[in-house]
């Protein structure tokens, strides 16, 4: 567990293990827990962290791209002195390591519900009015009443504070 400076902003990051390395990187509202129940081989050095506004890592007050979070990828792998890893992106976390991919070398990569792009803006866009107004739990009780989103990720919301 430790802090990396990365791009002028401190990324969370756990890692467990030894050998060929594996890096996990978790959907929106999600934090580096949001892989604690997933079972991995102990023969993998596993690499787990907060993207940037999330968890215990920095909360810059700018727009976060989907460029930035790649470029926090790669400075927290350049302070682990980690090359060509095996790359699994959940979600928002899919649209991250795709990008870290075309631009950088990595040995795998593993989409799970992988995104293109949002297909309509406007419910993020409201996502994130409330989130700037109220904060995340509000936004995951947002969600919740909309249906489209769960409890466990409630819990997760409510544990940053």
């Amino acid at each position: 567990m430790g802090i990396a400076p990365v791009n002028s902003i401190r990324i969370f990051f756990r890692e467990f293990g030894e050998g060929e390395p594996v890096v996990l990187i978790h959907h929106l509202a999600g934090t580096h827990n949001s892989w604690r129940e997933v079972s991995l081989r102990t023969d993998k050095r596993v690499i787990t962290y907060d993207l940037r506004g999330h968890g215990r890592s920095s909360v810059p007050m700018t727009e976060y791209l989907i460029e930035d979070h790649r470029e926090d990828l790669r400075g927290l792998l350049e302070f682990l002195d980690v090359e060509d890893p095996i790359l699994v992106g959940h979600s928002i976390g899919s649209l991250i390591a795709l990008d870290y991919a075309l631009k950088y070398s990595v040995k795998k990569l593993v989409l799970i519900g992988a995104l293109v792009s949002a297909p309509n803006p406007e419910p993020y866009e409201r996502y994130v009015d409330v989130a700037m107004r109220l904060g995340m739990i509000a936004l995951a009780e947002y969600r919740k009443n909309l249906g489209d989103f769960s409890e466990a990720l409630i819990k997760n919301a409510r544990a940053w504070n």
